[in-house]
């Protein structure tokens, strides 16, 4: 259960919508950051890297208000030079949020 206090900016949707992706590195291994700019939790329940016909599946995370989380890539040896991630957030009513972004 979450409580919100009243009048915060934006929705749940809007803040699963605008997640920001950049790549990083964890313990050697290619690794992804995503940023979350709203003040709700975003709880992510699938995600996945594609490029081109290749496609890594992420642990997926709750991502914290105004915060960051650094998501493992399994499998992956190398960044991609073009890829995006597809994700699949978990709305307030149990809904499925499903979003594609290129990653930066």
């Amino acid at each position: 259960m979450f409580w919100r206090p009243d009048h915060l900016a934006g929705s749940a949707t809007e803040a699963a919508e605008h997640l920001q992706w950049q790549w990083s590195s964890e313990n050697g291994k290619p690794a992804l950051i995503a940023n979350n700019t709203s003040p709700y939790y975003v709880s992510l329940s699938k995600a996945e890297v594609k490029s081109g016909a290749m496609q890594w599946t992420v642990t997926p995370k709750m991502i914290p208000p105004f915060g960051k989380e650094t998501l493992a890539v399994n499998s992956l040896k190398a960044t991609p030079g073009s890829a995006e991630i597809h994700y699949i957030a978990i709305g307030d009513l149990g809904n499925i949020l499903d979003n594609n972004q290129k990653i930066k």
